[in-house]
């Protein structure tokens, strides 16, 4: 059952209470936002996972703090760490996130038609905040129904042939495409031969022979 406002209110004067005094970054990130998505009632195990593993560019990887497919990415830092730099970390991860395989030109032409109508919805309404705005009690229907169509435009560029039930199986197919990433990631380094170590009598004998 969602929570009330009021109880999402309460949670989030708590949670800041709770962790106002907290400044380092490795102490309690983790525990940190499973707190925070519990001011909103949301179990962290069901949306999300820390230090996700992804490839980046140059045949590198890395790990994300935290990954919700579909909604966030967080980079954690402690308190007065450059996030100009985290921003860039962050940024990093994107060549290594599970985009569409292939997509048609008509499928993004149609993903850019509807993100535009999404900041087109947004900006007919000057003065309301985005809190406001993604209010679900008071959000535009305008905003909602060009959301929903950037939704739909989505999910067929990911998978023309799959029908999406909702978010949590859209989660579900992220992380199948994660999982395949990064399994061929790992089978790949696997292959690729080990360079032999010099023994120490070949390195004697040459030695010797100087």
């Amino acid at each position: 059952m969602p929570l009330s406002w009021n109880d999402i209110r309460a949670n989030a004067t708590q949670f800041a209470h709770d962790w106002a005094g907290e400044t380092d970054e490795r102490a309690s990130a983790q525990e940190f936002w499973i707190d925070f998505f519990k001011v909103f009632g949301i179990a962290r195990r069901r949306i999300g996972a820390f230090e996700k593993h992804v490839a980046k560019l140059g045949e590198k990887s890395g790990f994300i703090d935290f990954f919700w497919p579909g909604m966030l990415m967080v980079e954690h830092k402690s308190a007065g760490k450059d996030l100009e730099k985290a921003l860039g970390q962050a940024l990093d991860y994107f060549h290594g996130l599970p985009w569409p395989q292939n997509p048609s030109p008509a499928a993004k032409a149609r993903i850019e038609t509807c993100a535009q109508a999404v900041l087109d919805a947004r900006d007919a309404f000057p003065d309301a905040t985005l809190a406001q705005l993604y209010d679900p009690l008071t959000m535009p229907p305008v905003l909602l129904k060009a959301h929903k169509a950037l939704d739909k435009a989505v999910d067929a560029a990911y998978a023309p042939r799959r029908k999406f039930t909702g978010d949590a199986d859209r989660v579900a197919f992220l992380f199948e495409e994660y999982e395949r990433m990064t399994s061929a990631l790992t089978a790949d380094a696997k292959a690729k031969p080990r360079p032999k170590k010099k023994s120490k009598t070949g390195r004697a004998k040459r030695k010797a022979a100087q």
